[in-house]
């Protein structure tokens, strides 16, 4: 109804409309794909709109389902059905080493990691206790220090290659892949003691400190790079490479007086800080932390370690949901009456580890009747087949950027890049003008030599711009596309 409406009085006046009436339907309704380690799969999908008005939607990964059943790689699951809320409590468990001076923690190569220093009978070196995934212990190791202190290392953390512990006013890089760590370099230290040590995958530098000097940034050869004041005595460090704020160093502190426990996260760039989580906790004191998403891919969770005496033990929490793999282009959208639209479904292997991973795509819209959920289901095979001794592939890897080949191209192009440690990679393709024409990668991907396509077809001839972000590479290079 267009026109204003006049009824005269002792008249009846009678209007014939149609209300609009959109409909969503998606095919198909549920996804299943299987790729090798390393690669991708890209999956349409359509929605159609066979009513006569506009239906719009948008689109959630969804970790919990109509029946809150998600499940990841080691089959670990999520802490409770709420699974809208970050800091879930979603495991722990006691550690029986007797020990009072459990200190450090990370989780490894598939296993928990944690210091002692082995008072428990004030005999032989300090240990390293290795834990599997569900809390048994399984080994026990000699820290390899030639002049360790009493208390042995505090702070474990790990760059995707080597176990980092701190003690002593040195950082010692451990190779733990034969088994018994053995230690091939140290870095001298600012601070001794070293009280929390986390490994920055975007810059390749160690942050580190004691409950009341500032939180240093040091580089490999032990120099100092960042240097924050702090108060709020800090216990335990880890990095999170995913954090949507931009705050990547997250850390555990208490007072030294009280049982307020607060874990905080920083800004790498300015030290800027914001609180996560609050609680009391008058039994125990956090003594060292750790941040993964390969005990579950699916999350990234928040290890502590709490010293309560003899009775230590292993708390952990979900962080954030890992969405990296998983991408919806477009993810929300407004579609006419009688027409469709796909959209492209990316599952990518590039940093899952082999397993079966199961979420939901969750569709809400503005159609009659209830949100619609498509389950997903995606295996990733076994192994990767092993580069050959003495390949090129077989080298060892450090931090590359190859550019794009060729340069000129005509319509596409390859950039090539070599990870050291699973980092986060953002590519972005830019005209003359500044403007963003393409998003090669913004994701999480590990160590490992890469390649990315970059497809021009749609594009005028002329000069483009490659912004690379990975770790320590920061690159601007020039492509030249010539039709």
């Amino acid at each position: 109804i267009s026109e204003p409406l006049t009824v005269v009085e002792g008249e009846t006046l009678t209007v014939d409309f149609a209300m609009p009436h959109p409909e969503f339907a998606i095919t198909p309704t549920e996804v299943a794909e299987t790729v090798d380690p390393g690669h991708e799969v890209t999956v349409p999908m359509t929605i159609e709109n066979d009513g006569d008005g506009p239906v719009e939607f948008t689109t959630k990964v969804d970790f919990a389902g109509p029946d809150h059943a998600a499940s990841g790689g080691n089959g670990a699951g999520f802490g409770t059905d709420d699974l809208e809320d970050a800091w879930d409590p979603i495991f722990d468990f006691d550690l029986d080493t007797q020990e009072s001076r459990n200190r450090g923690i990370a989780f490894v190569e598939g296993n928990f990691w944690v210091t002692g220093s082995n008072n428990f009978d004030n005999s032989g070196p300090n240990k390293l206790y290795v834990y599997n995934p569900e809390g048994v212990l399984q080994l026990v190791y000699d820290q390899p220090v030639a002049d360790p202190s009493p208390v042995g290392f505090y702070g474990l953390t790990w760059d995707g290659d080597y176990l980092y512990g701190a003690d002593n006013g040195w950082l010692y890089q451990m190779d733990i892949s034969g088994g018994q760590p053995v230690t091939l370099d140290s870095i001298p230290l600012p601070v001794n003691p070293c009280r929390y040590v986390a490994y920055d995958t975007e810059r390749d530098i160690f942050w580190l400190g004691d409950l009341t000097t500032p939180i240093y940034g040091i580089n490999r050869a032990g120099e100092e790079v960042y240097e924050y004041p702090q108060n709020i005595y800090p216990r335990g460090a880890g990095w999170n490479p995913e954090d949507p704020d931009g705050y990547y160093l997250f850390l555990i502190t208490e007072p030294l007086s009280g049982t307020t426990v607060t874990i905080r996260k920083m800004d790498p760039a300015n030290g800027d800080l914001q609180t996560e989580y609050t609680f009391e906790s008058e039994d125990y004191t956090p003594s060292g932390a750790f941040v993964t998403n390969t005990w579950n891919p699916l999350i990234w969770s928040f290890v502590t370690l709490y010293d309560g005496g003899v009775a230590d033990r292993v708390q952990m929490w979900e962080v954030l949901r890992n969405t990296a793999w998983i991408d919806l282009v477009p993810d929300q959208g407004e579609i006419p009456g009688g027409e469709s639209l796909t959209l492209d479904l990316t599952l990518s292997a590039e940093s899952l580890p082999s397993g079966e991973y199961n979420v939901w795509m969750r569709f809400d819209h503005t159609a009659l009747g209830q949100r619609v959920y498509v389950p997903i289901s995606f295996t990733v095979t076994g192994a990767a087949v092993e580069d050959e001794p003495g390949s090129e592939a077989a080298l060892p890897l450090a931090w590359e950027f190859n550019g794009a080949y060729p340069n000129p191209f005509n319509p596409t192009a390859a950039v090539r890049f070599t990870l050291k440690a699973q980092t986060r990679v953002t590519a972005r393709v830019f005209n003359i003008l500044g403007q963003e024409v393409a998003v090669l990668a913004d994701r999480t991907m590990k160590a490992g030599r890469h390649e990315l396509s970059f497809d021009g077809s749609s594009l005028a001839s002329g000069i483009y711009f490659l912004r690379f972000d990975a770790g320590p590479l920061h690159q601007t290079s020039k492509m030249v596309l010539m039709k």
